[in-house]
Parts: structure tokens; C-alpha cells; sequence
């Protein structure tokens, strides 16, 4: 068994189990609009968010002088040459996908969310604009990460960006992804610090955090509420409720889950959950 960890820490490591998610989050916007998504785009989009996770990991680690003092980035250090030849060889292959098989208005839309991957590394480059709470790694990763995986699925459907937007399903992924990676920030602080790396976490401080991911918490509740005023079916509602109290048990008992990154592997595994609508 001892072997099994060892993949499976590869496969967090290089963010394979955050494609993989990807790709069972854009079912459940698929479930939501009664949409069928082709695999292909399942694998279109999953491989897309492994570029952009990867690219991130890259630059992280290339920009730490010294040697990491988290184990993903320090992997990312040692096999940075490796990781991107297969990362240029994954951007050739999602490329010819993308033109083969994705229909011209999911294209365009994709286009659209392009756009803001872009821009998202090109304020990761403009210092001064860290301090500033909206462009914080944090809050743009959660936004594109939700505009991505929701893509497949309202352009498929009658859905206006607006509406998608301002629907309880799009809301609700946004604030699980979003005090995801607050989580994570929380509990690698230090290392962030060390490594001279910009985070939520190092501006506002452990009790400021923990006051801000309770009231996300908080909004999410609300945003259930919201969901059942808009008719969202009651398993998808369940399933958004069951992935924030997971990540409520993390932050408040978070002594259980700061050794071996097991706050980081449970946290991540959230995004497995909507596999049960593959039953119902």
C-alpha cells in the first residue's frame, strides 16, 4: 500500500486530482442546466485547468531564489525542465482538441475566460496591485476557476452570461472555491512567508482570515437560501452544503489536519463529491 500513497501524492503534487475535479464540477453545472457535455470537452477542460494550475506552480517556483520550502513547490524546483516540456507538449495537444472538437459557441466563451486567465498571471506580475483585496491570488483563481468549469454547460444552454452569473449555482461554487484556497493559504502561511509568497493570508493574519472565511461561510448559507428561492435541485443544494461544512470542519479543527498536508487533501477532495450525481 505504501506505493499507492506515493502516486497519489504525485498525482496532488501535480495537480492531476484538481483537473480530474474540474471536470466532475463542470457535471454539476451540466446536472443543473440538464445539459449533455461530450467527454471530450470534459477532457478539453480538464487538461486546460491543468495548464493554467501548472503554469502557476512554474512560475511560483521559479521566482523562489532559494529552495522551497513546500513540498509542491520545491517539485516543481526540481523537475521545473521536465514538467514544462510535457506542459508545452498538454498546450499542443488541448489546442488541436480545442479546434477539432469544441463547438464555436463554447469556443468563444472559452475565449472570454481566456482572456482572464491572461489577465490573472499578468497581475500576479504588478506587485503594488497585490495589496489590493480583489486582485489577491485568491480571489481571481476562484473566479476563473468557476467561469471554467461552468463553461461547458451554459453554453449549451439558454442561459445569458448575465443569468449565469447571478445564479445560485455559480455563487455557491465561487465561495466553496474561493474559502478553498483561503483554507490552504491559511494552514501554509509560514511557508508563503518564507518563501516570500503572496497570499491572503500573510496580509490579513490568522484571526482576520478566520473571520473571513466564517462570514464566506456565512454568505454561503445564504446562498443556499438562494438556491431554493430559484428552484436549484435539492441534491445539488445538499451536495454545496455538505463541501462547505467539510471545509467549516477543516478551519475549526484544524489541530486534526495540519500534519502530512491533510488539510490540503481533504480540502481538494471536496470537489469529488457531485460524483454521487453520476447515481441519481
Amino acid at each position: 500500500m505504501h506505493w499507492l500513497f506515493h502516486i497519489y501524492r504525485y498525482v496532488r503534487v501535480l495537480s492531476i486530482d484538481v483537473a480530474l475535479g474540474a471536470g466532475i464540477m463542470a457535471y454539476f453545472f451540466g446536472y443543473y442546466t440538464q445539459v449533455t457535455i461530450p467527454w471530450v470537452e470534459y477532457g478539453i477542460l480538464g487538461l486546460t485547468v491543468w495548464l493554467i494550475y501548472t503554469a502557476d506552480h512554474l512560475m511560483d517556483a521559479y521566482r523562489i531564489t532559494h529552495t522551497a520550502h513546500t513540498y509542491r513547490h520545491f517539485f516543481h524546483q526540481l523537475y521545473f525542465e521536465r514538467i514544462l516540456a510535457v506542459a508545452a507538449f498538454i498546450l499542443v495537444l488541448t489546442a488541436w482538441l480545442t479546434w477539432m472538437y469544441l463547438p464555436l459557441l463554447t469556443f468563444r466563451y472559452g475565449l472570454l475566460v481566456s482572456g482572464l486567465v491572461l489577465l490573472h498571471f499578468g497581475l500576479a506580475m504588478i506587485d503594488r496591485l497585490q495589496h489590493w483585496f480583489i486582485f489577491h491570488k485568491e480571489t481571481r483563481t476562484a473566479l476563473v476557476y468557476t467561469l471554467g468549469v461552468s463553461l461547458p454547460a451554459f453554453s449549451k444552454s439558454d442561459t445569458s452570461l448575465g443569468a449565469l452569473l447571478l445564479s445560485a449555482p455559480f455563487l455557491q461554487v465561487f465561495l466553496v472555491a474561493y474559502s478553498n484556497l483561503l483554507l490552504i493559504s491559511f494552514f501554509e502561511r509560514s511557508s508563503d512567508e518564507e518563501d516570500n509568497q503572496v497570499s491572503l493570508a500573510r496580509k490579513l493574519g490568522e484571526y482576520r482570515l478566520t473571520q473571513l472565511i466564517s462570514i464566506i461561510f456565512f454568505l454561503q448559507a445564504c446562498a443556499i437560501l438562494y438556491g431554493i428561492w430559484q428552484g436549484v435541485p435539492l441534491a445539488l443544494l445538499l451536495l454545496i452544503g455538505l463541501m462547505t461544512v467539510t471545509l467549516a470542519v477543516i478551519l475549526y479543527y484544524r489541530r486534526a489536519f495540519k500534519y502530512h498536508e491533510s488539510y490540503r487533501a481533504l480540502a481538494d477532495a471536496i470537489f469529488f463529491y457531485p460524483c454521487v450525481l453520476f447515481w441519481l
